[in-house]
């Protein structure tokens, strides 16, 4: 309980910092997020429309997820996963899927080789990898091995920019791994659903807890 309320503070103190410290992704409702940074997201937070992330290099694993017409009928459309690479600094960006669809003979092989676009805060294209993972030989898949493998081929490190502020240097002490995935994720979630005056209380308790 004491390690929840800890990450309850910290994620508030980096929600304070957030509109110069961090990059704020908003996914298209088609994007579906399975690996964040080489760690796995769990289906609730999956469907999250909006994740925050650090300033540097970040990769996330997502494939295209939707219903679509196949023969009168509604049948769910996964696309293969792909790996987006890309590095940045405090900005807001957009991924969304390159292609529009709504029935199965509009798909032809974007299923195998789907594309994305990721575009800034003013509408336009920033540079990033687009990569897809090879499946190993057994018969369950295994996306993070694929990923590790993957990450090694095109040599993928991580970094971390150092951001600062107008009125002090944030030098990213407070860093929320996430590897804390589901509870991490869920306390930041509900967070930053909360008004004003609610974090505000919020916040209080937490650093008397």
């Amino acid at each position: 309980m004491k390690t929840i309320k800890t990450l309850a503070l910290a994620l508030c103190m980096a929600s304070s910092f957030s509109s110069f410290a961090s990059i704020k992704v908003n996914l298209d409702h088609d994007i579906e997020t399975m690996i964040i940074n080489g760690e796995d997201v769990s289906k609730l937070i999956s469907q999250v429309s909006r994740k925050e992330l650090k300033n540097g290099t970040n990769q996330l694993v997502v494939r295209i997820s939707k219903l679509i017409r196949d023969q009168g009928k509604f049948t769910k459309f996964l696309s293969e996963p792909m790996v987006v690479t890309f590095a940045a600094k405090d900005t807001e960006l957009t991924i969304s899927p390159a292609k529009s669809f709504d029935s199965i003979e509009q798909v032809g092989s974007y299923d195998k080789h789907p594309q994305v676009v990721l575009l800034n805060e003013k509408n336009e294209p920033i540079q990033f990898h687009l990569g897809y993972l090879e499946r190993g030989g057994s018969l369950i898949r295994n996306v993070n091995s694929e990923l590790v493998h993957y990450n090694s081929e095109n040599n993928h490190r991580f970094g971390v920019v150092k951001a600062e502020s107008s009125k002090t240097e944030i030098d990213n002490k407070i860093e929320l791994s996430l590897g804390d995935t589901d509870q991490v994720e869920k306390i930041k979630f509900i967070y930053s659903e909360l008004s004003e005056s609610q974090k505000k209380a919020f916040l209080s308790w937490a650093i008397v807890q």
